[in-house]
């Protein structure tokens, strides 16, 4: 009886040595990392004013404002504009792109469909897609809704402009007469002014008199695709004489010329006065002048073109150099605040997002930009009031209202940030990361049923959210459910067969119920996957637990191999130093 009763005595204090042991598992939140952006030479296809447009365009279709447009941007998108596409359909459209779906590869897949293509079958397309029954009409309130409510946003007067000869019959805009009326006028009298054009350069060749039609001829060619005639005659001769003076002077060019850079001119203009002088010169000074400007060309490129291919070596070096044409330019700003943040010079980041706010002050992205730096920085105050002007300068934020979601979350304000992350799924239903985020905020509330649901619905909506997955290992782990958690961790792995996270938290829970043969399987594929001093010390635990003492010691020291001065881990391996000597006495 007395050897029974030492017996159980030692068996307790065993148990309780190992309760003492202490597990390291991986935090419950994480926000995922924006994917960076490449370049290419495909801007060669494009001008600069085309450029802009696809930007624009790019930066409307990148909803979280990433840098990459995924299925979750797609899907957005298509929800905005009223329709529910299928998962095959959204994969075929982002399988077209040669690699992830930045804005180098984004503009590829333009120039590759774009070039050759008739201009009017392009509009006819765009037409297409919002009318389903394709009967070559649509609602004039359904389109004038579209172009007031999607994309870039028209106002009321570019509205009437639009709809001012537009073919509508009994409420219904025939867009096919409409596009026929638009693009052929235009296109017949642009071709017209460019063969004219191209006539008399072909004669100047032999008599300088025809420079000056060549000239004229051009300008109409340009004007002829465009409205507000008289409008756009002070500014594209502004542009002219600009042009002219870039020529002279190259080091005033800019990668990006954006935002006001070049205000638009109007009659009360000083700088009338410049495209007044500039065609005095051309009409007095002409074959002179153009005799001249090929040397002058030459010379000022010659003396530049070295300088500026070293500024276009890398992409930091390259948006740097816009603050010296354009030091007033907020895009300019924004683009080298996104890079140093990138590349982890924060401090330099937040300055840059500062002055882009400052010189635009309804600046929205780079208030959502710079409130995430500060979020991590872990001043939510200030983060709290940027992403609450962001919201409210563009309430369909998406991406703000998440990210004042979880400021609010870390400020404690947990109603205000159950609202945030309902705004945000409000106006982008299919939002993985927002519901991830949500069932941070319930775990932390202590809500673990509407938690697990809200996990659950990002991996229904992202089946390779690694996050969500693996926070519902955790709580289920927590609760003490393992064998819900087994299961939900079979079905993670079908989806992320190689992720060493999940193995790792399997691995954990199996020791917990004892299950020690299959827990060491379940570490060792995660060890194999990544050999960190973190899943060594955790199979040291297990062999600790598992009571297999020398393979405890040699995982503990592969641990403290990798991190001499894991204070935590240096406390579990003395425990097994006491358990071994125990043992041999």
């Amino acid at each position: 009886m007395g050897e029974e009763k030492k017996e159980k005595k030692k068996k307790k204090k065993e148990k309780k040595e190992e309760s003492e042991i202490e597990e390291h598992s991986g935090d419950e939140k994480k926000e995922a990392k924006p994917a960076k952006r490449g370049t290419s030479n495909v801007f060669a296809l494009f001008n600069q004013a085309q450029i802009q447009e696809f930007k624009e365009a790019f930066t409307m279709m990148d909803q979280n404002r990433d840098g990459v447009i995924d299925m979750d941007d797609l899907n957005s998108i298509h929800q905005q504009l009223g329709r529910e596409p299928d998962t095959k359909t959204l994969k075929a459209m982002l399988e077209e792109s040669p690699g992830q779906l930045n804005f180098t590869h984004f503009l590829t897949l333009f120039g590759e469909h774009l070039h050759g293509t008739d201009p009017e079958s392009t509009l006819r397309d765009a037409f297409i897609m919002f009318d389903e029954g394709n009967t070559g009409k649509l609602s004039e309130e359904y389109f004038k809704d579209l172009l007031m409510n999607v994309g870039d946003l028209f106002s009321k007067d570019e509205i009437k402009q639009t709809f001012k000869e537009a073919p509508i019959e009994g409420g219904q805009l025939d867009y096919l007469a409409f596009i026929a009326a638009v693009v052929g006028r235009a296109d017949l009298l642009c071709s017209m002014f460019y063969l004219i054009s191209l006539l008399l350069y072909i004669k100047s060749w032999t008599n300088n008199v025809f420079i000056i039609p060549v000239i004229i001829s051009t300008v109409l060619s340009v004007l002829a695709k465009e409205q507000g005639i008289t409008s756009l005659i002070f500014n594209y001769n502004y542009i002219y004489a600009m042009n002219i003076w870039l020529l002279l002077n190259p080091s005033w060019l800019c990668f990006d010329w954006s935002m006001g850079c070049i205000p638009i001119l109007n009659w009360a203009d000083n700088r009338l006065i410049i495209v007044c002088i500039f065609w005095a010169v051309v009409g007095l000074y002409s074959i002179k002048i153009l005799r001249k400007l090929p040397n002058l060309f030459i010379l000022s490129n010659g003396i530049k073109s070295f300088s500026r291919a070293i500024i276009w070596k890398t992409e930091k070096s390259l948006f740097e150099s816009g603050k010296y044409v354009c030091p007033k330019n907020a895009k300019v700003h924004y683009n080298i605040a996104k890079i140093h943040g990138d590349s982890g010079n924060l401090t330099f980041a937040i300055s840059e997002y500062r002055l882009a706010i400052r010189l635009y002050k309804n600046y929205e992205q780079a208030m959502n930009n710079l409130a995430n730096i500060l979020k991590d920085k872990g001043e939510f105050i200030e983060a709290e009031s940027l992403l609450s002007k962001a919201v409210t300068i563009n309430s369909e934020f998406a991406a703000a209202w998440m990210n004042l979601g979880i400021v609010k979350m870390n400020l404690k304000k947990y109603k205000e940030s159950e609202f945030s992350f309902g705004n945000a799924l409000r106006h982008r239903k299919y939002y993985p990361d927002c519901y991830y985020n949500l069932g941070n905020l319930y775990a932390e509330t202590k809500h673990h049923q509407s938690a697990l649901a809200a996990w659950g619905n990002a991996t229904q909506q992202k089946p390779s959210h690694l996050n969500a997955w693996f926070n519902i290992i955790v709580l289920y782990d927590n609760l003490k459910n393992f064998e819900r958690g087994e299961a939900v961790v079979k079905e993670a792995l079908k989806h992320i067969p190689n992720s060493d996270v999940i193995y790792f938290q399997y691995s954990i829970m199996l020791g917990k119920s004892e299950k020690f043969e299959e827990g060491e399987t379940q570490m060792l594929k995660a060890i194999s996957l990544n050999p960190s001093a973190k899943y060594y010390g955790n199979l040291g635990i297990l062999y600790h637990r598992w009571k297999k003492y020398h393979k405890a010691e040699n995982a503990y020291k592969k641990s403290l191999l990798l991190e001499p001065n894991n204070i935590e881990m240096k406390k579990n391996y003395e425990m097994l130093k006491i358990s071994m000597n125990k043992r041999k006495i």
